[in-house]
């Protein structure tokens, strides 16, 4: 039994079935999750997804690698199609690799950061219900409140805190 859309497919084999992306050999990079960095805070993204049964989530900008293209490029290309950020390649910043979901997706995504400094926010394609920015501050509270749970999110929150721990300071 597999389903697919143009996208992904579900494998089964032998009982067992996880989600692989198409055209994406495994361990390969799949997609891109970008954590825009203010001066003040973050960017995040409010979403209501199906798979969540409308409940409302609190991610970051992220999406499937376009064929040939590099996860960098992929990150960059999200951000802008989501929020209408224009960052330059020297503010994107590396931070590893997330498996989101190790037991159903076969999955591999790259991680960065990106100072967008005071840009304003622009018109993104509309996939998030909005765009917004958080302060350090009341980020720490929302961690601490179980706010956030997307996992590109929260990982992409330590790894920065891990690289640059003052970052997240007052």
């Amino acid at each position: 039994m597999n389903k697919e859309n143009k996208w992904f497919r579900v494998v089964e084999d032998d009982g067992w079935f996880w989600v692989e992306h198409k055209n994406v050999p495994p361990g390969d990079v799949a997609g891109a999750a970008i954590l825009p960095v203010t001066t003040h805070g973050v960017i995040l993204q409010s979403h209501r997804r199906r798979s969540q049964a409308g409940a409302e989530t609190f991610e970051i900008p992220r999406g499937l690698r376009d064929e040939g293209e590099t996860a960098a490029a992929c990150a960059l290309r999200e951000l802008h199609e989501e929020t209408g950020l224009l960052v330059a390649a020297d503010d994107l910043h590396p931070l590893g690799y997330l498996r989101p979901d190790t037991g159903l997706l076969a999955a591999r995504v790259a991680l960065f950061w990106a100072d967008v400094k005071d840009t304003p926010l622009g018109v993104g394609d509309g996939e998030a219900l909005k765009n917004f920015e958080i302060t350090r501050a009341a980020l720490r509270d929302w961690l601490v409140q179980d706010r956030i749970e997307d996992a590109f999110a929260l990982a992409a929150i330590l790894r920065l805190t891990i690289a640059k721990p003052d970052w997240l300071a007052d």
